[in-house]
Parts: structure tokens; C-alpha cells; sequence
């Protein structure tokens, strides 16, 4: 993928951690000037994915009642998510391995008992703060919702607001390729 190689745990807590943990460790790895702006910019287009527990058990088994739809959603996001970053790569194939392998800057690394404390109180914070988004566009969908419109232009309204909540609507609107409705949507995540 033409990645320095401390690329690789941010581009694996994607796949695993859901929307934010990429990001932030994107965001940690570039303020301790470990990537450069380039790469930052380049990996922001596709180091963001759903989480698997999300999709594979929220979306799959519980809104669409088939574990096995969950992992093909899935499936679909860490796809799409390895093709943007294998088509971003063609321009960065040009860069000398060189370049790749190197950091800018080795720092230190925090103790471990700071970094557990710094691990809890990021958690913390990105959980209400995540949970603060998800209210707050819960009220623009229940405001949207009082508008005389038809029920699937309200749902689709809603996943484009934010996806955890409007999951359910989209599992059970009976329009054709749900799944490719509801792929989009958790590629999209929503605006919150």
C-alpha cells in the first residue's frame, strides 16, 4: 500500500476500534511528527471503517436478524476500505522505499502507567462525546420526522444524519438492495 510501516496499527485499530480509533491514531502519529502531512492527508480518505462488533452484531444480527449479512456488510467496508487504499497508492508508489521506512521523528514513549491513564481518560472522552453526537442528531431526525414526508426519505435522512440510530429504520425498509443501502450509509457514517 506504499505505507511508512508505523502506518500499520492506525490502519488496524480502523478495522477494529470503528471511526475514531483510526483516526486518532492518525492524529497521535502525526503530532508526534511520525507521518507527514501528506500521509496523514492520504490515509484520512480510507482509515475509517465501522467497527466489526457494530456491524456484525448491532446491523446484522439484531437489525436484520442474520449474523452472517453482518459479516458480509463488513466484509464490504474493510474491502472498499483496502481498495481507496490501494488505488491512493498508485501516486505514492513513486516515493523511494527509503522515504517509506523512515519516521520523521523517533520520540519517547510514555511509561506505562501513563499511558493506561491517557488510554482511560481518551476513552472516556471520545465515548461522551460520541454519545453527545448521537443525541444530538437524534433530535435533527425527530425534527425532520415532524415534516409531512414519505417514511423512506425520513429514514435515509436520518442514516445520512447519523447511522447507529438509523440502522433499524434502513434494516426494514422494503426497498430493493437494503444491503447496498445500508453499505453505504456505514461507509458514509453519517454526518455527526
Amino acid at each position: 500500500l506504499c505505507l511508512p510501516v508505523n502506518c500499520g496499527a492506525a490502519l488496524i485499530l480502523c478495522f477494529l476500534g470503528g471511526y475514531p480509533a483510526g483516526v486518532k491514531a492518525l492524529s497521535d502519529a502525526w503530532q508526534r511528527r511520525e507521518i507527514d502531512d501528506k500521509t496523514l492527508q492520504r490515509m484520512l480518505l480510507f482509515a475509517i471503517c465501522p467497527a466489526p462488533s457494530f456491524v456484525i452484531v448491532t446491523v446484522g444480527w439484531y437489525f436484520l436478524g442474520n449474523q452472517m449479512l453482518g459479516c458480509l456488510l463488513y466484509g464490504a467496508q474493510v474491502l472498499s476500505v483496502l481498495f481507496l487504499a490501494l488505488l491512493s497508492s498508485v501516486p505514492a508508489s513513486v516515493q523511494s522505499k527509503q522515504k517509506l521506512s523512515r519516521t520523521l521523528f523517533q520520540g519517547e514513549s510514555l511509561p506505562y502507567d501513563h499511558a493506561l491513564v491517557e488510554a482511560v481518560l481518551f476513552s472516556s472522552r471520545t465515548l461522551l462525546g460520541m454519545c453527545g453526537y448521537i443525541v444530538f442528531f437524534a433530535v435533527l431526525s425527530s425534527l425532520l420526522a415532524q415534516f409531512p414526508l414519505p417514511t423512506e426519505v425520513l429514514n435515509l435522512s436520518s442514516a445520512a444524519l447519523e447511522i447507529s440510530g438509523a440502522c433499524g429504520k434502513l434494516a426494514v425498509l422494503p426497498i430493493p438492495h437494503r444491503l447496498s443501502v445500508l453499505s453505504f450509509f456505514l461507509s458514509f457514517g453519517g454526518l455527526s
